[in-house]
């Protein structure tokens, strides 16, 4: 029992939040990095764990260099890494985004995720 997992110990994530609508406005906005005002992404930057991915609430608007293809990009460097090159704080960023939002009248608490429509399990027919 010397490798036994106490489960009190263990972080539990929160499930993430998918809200579209407010993804996509994120996506409006230029990168938080450059400035750039085209080819914006609405780039994850909150915790995932095994089969989650981050919830949309934590999104950054990035370029695609700095998201993905650039040398510098958050994918390349990671969530640390990607703050101190860059000179910023991802947490602040995502307050300020999210506070602009609601003044938008985008609600937050919204999940819209897809649902499985009720029938077959799609086997073969």
């Amino acid at each position: 029992q010397a490798y036994a997992v106490q489960s009190q110990n263990l972080p539990l994530l929160q499930k993430s939040l998918v809200n579209k609508l407010y993804k996509k406005w994120v996506a409006t906005m230029v990168c938080c990095v450059c400035g750039r005002q085209w080819n914006i992404e609405a780039a994850h930057t909150g915790a995932r764990g095994l089969g989650t991915k981050a919830s949309d609430l934590d999104t950054i608007p990035l370029c695609r260099r700095h998201h993905t293809t650039g040398p510098k990009s958050y994918h390349v460097l990671g969530r640390v890494r990607f703050e101190k090159v860059h000179s910023l704080t991802i947490r602040t960023i995502i307050a300020s985004l999210q506070t602009r939002a609601e003044a938008c009248g985008i609600e937050l608490s919204t999940d819209d995720t897809p649902r499985k429509s009720p029938g077959r399990a799609g086997g073969l027919r």
